[in-house]
């Protein structure tokens, strides 16, 4: 028989995981929108191609809204819960989706903290700043990856915490795999990684980021990205479902599409070329 006391202990169980979830984690579980935009230059382009970037994610649920100049709008959706990843051409009203499965717990290292400071990778600016204005200004910590051509900076804030239920969403990752997609033969025996949640600090989306890599035959690549504003508040399941009346198509198509458009925005030299030639009036 239930009694009054194991009612009452329930509810101060309950009380107590609430406290803990939205308090202690301040916040840190609640689904996230992160709106910015990123610059793109390349040695080989005549200006800079800049993208609207939107990206919502709830622990279950994540969506990369991608928006370019040209009206062009594509929408990247992951769906843990459901083990499917879908890609959104909405111009074209296609759209290609994958299902993936996850490996087997025999499969799955422990968690563990991954030293960047043993491989001598990262560096820490001591200096903080300020970025952004009003309501949609953070405190920021520049993080700066050596030893790699270029240069790689990236400025991240704990005003965007990642609670526990993320951290499940990152092992989740680590451990898919897409089904009827052939493994390399390396991958087949080794275990995949799990991270620890002891010492993950900020949501991995940085609030600003600055890198600049050569590329074989392209010249400089330079990516610039700045967040514009953050929010922490209730997203609507409708944004994480398919717009009705879209065809499906399938990956290899949607891939096809993709790079065809991509090779159109970033012509190579010798494209470029072509391109002069038949606008000249000679």
């Amino acid at each position: 028989m239930v009694t009054k006391i194991t009612i009452g202990f329930l509810i101060l169980v309950l009380i107590v995981g609430g406290f803990w979830l939205f308090y202690y984690q301040q916040g840190a579980n609640r689904p996230i929108t992160i709106e910015g935009t990123a610059t793109i230059m390349m040695s080989t382009m005549r200006s800079p191609y800049t993208l609207d970037i939107v990206y919502v994610a709830t622990p279950r649920k994540h969506k990369l809204s991608v928006s370019t100049a040209t009206k062009e709008k594509y929408d990247l959706i992951l769906k843990l819960n459901k083990k499917i990843f879908q890609m959104i051409d909405h111009k074209e009203g296609a759209y290609a989706e994958v299902e993936f499965k996850y490996v087997e717990k025999d499969k799955v290292e422990e968690p563990k903290k991954f030293n960047a400071d043993q491989y001598d990778m990262l560096e820490e600016t001591v200096d903080a700043q300020y970025i952004g204005t009003g309501q949609n200004r953070y405190f920021c910590r520049k993080i700066q990856i050596k030893n790699i051509p270029g240069t790689f900076e990236i400025w991240l804030t704990r005003d965007t915490k990642m609670g526990r239920a993320y951290i499940g969403t990152l092992n989740r990752l680590l451990r898919i795999e897409v089904v009827n997609a052939p493994m390399p033969a390396a991958a087949l025996n080794a275990k995949r990684p799990q991270l620890s949640s002891k010492d993950i600090r900020y949501f991995p989306i940085p609030f600003k980021a600055d890198i600049s890599v050569p590329v074989p035959g392209l010249g400089n690549y330079r990516l610039q990205w700045e967040a514009k504003k953050v929010s922490r508040g209730r997203v609507k399941t409708s944004a994480f479902e398919l717009p009705s009346g879209y065809k499906k198509v399938s990956f290899e198509q949607m891939g096809q599409l993709m790079q065809q458009k991509i090779q159109g925005s970033f012509p190579t030299p010798q494209s470029r070329t072509r391109i002069d030639r038949r606008r000249s009036p000679n």
